[in-house]
C-alpha cells in the first residue's frame, strides 16, 4: 500500500528537516510551524526563528571559543612533554 503525500505535508517535512540541520529543537521547530500556521504572514514566526538563530549562533560562538581555547592548552602540555621526552631520550 502506498501513500501519497499532500504538498503540504512534504513543505512541513521540509522545514523540520531544515530546522534540524540548523540545530533547532524539534519544540522550536514546532512552535515555528505553529506560529506560521496561526499567523500565515509571519512577522511572528520571522521574529521567533530570528531570536532562534542568535541564540544558537551565540552558543556555537561559545563553543568555538572553548575549542580553541583547549586546543591552544593541549599545544602547549603537547611541546611541555615533548621538551620532557627529549631531555630524558638525551641523557640515556
Amino acid at each position: 500500500m502506498s501513500y501519497s503525500y499532500s504538498e503540504k505535508d512534504r513543505i512541513r517535512l521540509k522545514l523540520i528537516l531544515r530546522g534540524k540541520r540548523l540545530g533547532f529543537e524539534l519544540s522550536e521547530i514546532k512552535t515555528t510551524m505553529d506560529l506560521y500556521e496561526n499567523q500565515p504572514n509571519g512577522i511572528a514566526q520571522l521574529r521567533y526563528v530570528l531570536g532562534v538563530i542568535e541564540n544558537h549562533r551565540k552558543t556555537l560562538e561559545q563553543k568555538q571559543n572553548d575549542i580553541k581555547s583547549t586546543l591552544a592548552d593541549m599545544d602547549a602540555v603537547t611541546e611541555k612533554l615533548m621538551a620532557a621526552l627529549n631531555t630524558l631520550e638525551e641523557s640515556t
